[in-house]
């Protein structure tokens, strides 16, 4: 064969490809609302190589055809239709490689798109990984370092925020929510080299037990290091992460 016509069936060959390629998405895309993440069966994610899975997930994400948790107040979708989202957030710590946290899941902002549980492993590799098209704009992680952003500020320079600081005053002074966030700080530190993130500086941790305190004292633990906050909030810390159990009501003043 002269070399134009390999270059010709190369071209056909490699248009084919495409063509399956997009008919796939268009079928897992289908299978979705009724299967959820097991329509990504046909994907074949457990053998597939790794350049022809990386292709085949930046198509998904492309059509939107991977499975999600929907939001409470998601908009633009049918019940039982395609879902619409914009970002996909990806609920893991940053020391996992190819596993999402239930922790993480149980905190995330309530108006974001999670990918759904049984996602495959490879595939939520590749969506950690940073290196497929469209990183942070339809692509992202929700992380430890963002629940401490969470917990520290209402909207500035962090990448989830809170609608306006009156909910982010609400989320603190709900006892039950900030404790799964402690779950989650906690459980980062538990990841093979992961670690708790810190505060940027220690009055903003100083500021933040105060807050927690509200009207009652409650017990909090920096690093194994016990202690009380009064109403002045005024606490020397000799180490500055939050870690767990905290935090826990039933305390009495100092």
């Amino acid at each position: 064969m002269s070399t134009s016509g390999r270059t010709g069936a190369d071209e056909w060959n490699g248009a084919l490809k495409e063509r399956c390629d997009d008919l796939l998405v268009e079928a897992v895309a289908r299978l979705l609302p009724k299967h959820g993440a097991a329509a990504l069966g046909l994907v074949g994610a457990d053998r597939a190589p790794d350049d022809r899975l990386k292709g085949l997930v930046e198509k998904l994400l492309a059509a939107k055809a991977l499975p999600v948790d929907r939001p409470k107040n998601a908009r633009n979708t049918r019940r039982g239709g395609r879902a619409r989202w914009r970002r996909l957030v990806v609920p893991a710590f940053t020391a996992a490689s190819d596993m999402m946290s239930r922790e993480l899941r149980a905190i995330a902002p309530p108006n974001e798109w999670l990918l759904a549980s049984g996602t495959p492993a490879r595939i939520v590799k590749l969506l950690i990984g940073r290196e497929l098209t469209g990183w942070s704009n339809d692509h992202i992680t929700f992380d430890e370092d963002d629940v401490l952003a969470r917990l520290c500020s209402f909207g500035k320079n962090i990448i989830f925020p809170y609608p306006n600081q009156a909910a982010w005053w609400r989320a603190l002074r709900d006892v039950a929510l900030v404790k799964r966030h402690m779950d989650a700080l906690h459980a980062a530190g538990r990841q093979p080299n992961g670690a708790i993130p810190e505060p940027e500086d220690d009055y903003r941790a100083i500021r933040l037990l105060h807050v927690l305190v509200g009207e009652q004292a409650v017990e909090l633990r920096l690093r194994h290091q016990p202690l009380e906050i009064g109403d002045s909030g005024e606490v020397g810390l000799e180490r500055r992460v939050i870690s767990h159990p905290v935090p826990r009501a039933g305390v009495s003043a100092a």
